[in-house]
């Protein structure tokens, strides 16, 4: 359980590292944009998209650092981890590449409305959103046939 705990810490230290990116990106929203990117229509879509990020790995911080501090919930935590229907589930579904790309995506998009261009923003918001959508129905499907299985 030491070595989980160790991953834990881990993972909440780059969540933490997501979300100051996240409040730096909101900062340079409210001080230091330019005009024509505040005036732009995609803008609200871009400050929607960073505070969701936010608060996103907001919420996973909160939910590690309670695990911490409770042996039940880091247990609880650790079995729904490693259970095999669950990780069967995941895997079927791509789930551990697609978070991590649709994450690395959005962050991209995030970055391209700021600095780049919003043709690019708009493309990799959606294909991001597009991939967590299908890996997301997988997962339901593959969740209700393995239930089904095992009423069997």
């Amino acid at each position: 359980m030491q070595t989980y705990r160790l991953t834990i810490k881990k993972r909440t230290a780059w969540l933490t590292a997501l979300l100051l990116t996240c409040i730096a990106f909101g900062m340079y929203d409210a001080f230091l944009a330019a005009q024509t990117l505040k005036e732009s229509p995609s803008f609200k879509f871009l400050t929607g998209l960073t505070l969701l990020v936010g608060f996103l790995a907001l919420r996973l911080i909160m939910r590690y650092k309670k695990a911490l501090e409770n042996e039940t919930a880091l247990k609880r935590l650790y079995l729904n981890e490693t259970d095999e229907r669950q990780a069967y589930i995941r895997s079927r579904s791509g789930q551990p590449l697609i978070i991590y790309t649709s994450g690395a995506m959005l962050l991209a998009a995030i970055f391209a409305g700021h600095f780049l261009d919003v043709a690019t923003m708009k493309a990799l918001a959606v294909a991001a959103f597009a991939q967590m959508t299908i890996s997301v129905m997988v997962s339901i499907y593959h969740t209700n046939r393995t239930t089904q299985e095992d009423e069997d």
